[in-house]
């Protein structure tokens, strides 16, 4: 059972972010609209950047697939914090009122990435070396 956890954890992230990016490429469903006028205007700026969207739905995809693959998941998973981090703090500060209704997915995101990032912590003990010699 415990050696079954990390590989359902890793291949859900996986679906959701392979998911969420081709609706995003593929622009299969709309924006969202009920959000509060901060959310988005955020939403929007990000959008007209011209850049932004496609730089993440290009990471978001590519990295579900490395997790799908368990192909560098360490690495994969580090790239993701912060788009997972992002995710979260946008519902907190944004859409509040929504936190546990329509950002509820923003939240499991969130804590699948913690978790596995536990789980796979050893692998990170090199990176976090305080004094650290070439």
């Amino acid at each position: 059972m415990k050696r079954f956890v990390p590989i359902v954890l890793r291949l859900l992230l996986g679906i959701i972010f392979v998911a969420t990016s081709g609706i995003g490429i593929f622009q299969l469903a709309p924006p969202p609209t009920d959000y509060p006028p901060e959310a988005l205007a955020f939403a929007d700026a990000l959008a007209r950047s011209g850049y932004f969207m496609v730089e993440l739905m290009a990471i978001q995809l590519v990295a579900g697939v490395a997790l799908l693959l368990n192909l560098w998941t360490p690495l994969f998973l580090v790239v993701l914090a912060p788009v997972t981090v992002n995710i979260l703090l946008f519902h907190i500060f944004l859409t509040p009122r929504l936190l546990f209704t329509v950002a509820a997915p923003g939240i499991v995101v969130f804590a699948l990435n913690v978790g596995l990032l536990w789980i796979y912590r050893a692998h990170y003990r090199g990176l976090l070396t305080r004094r650290a010699r070439p």
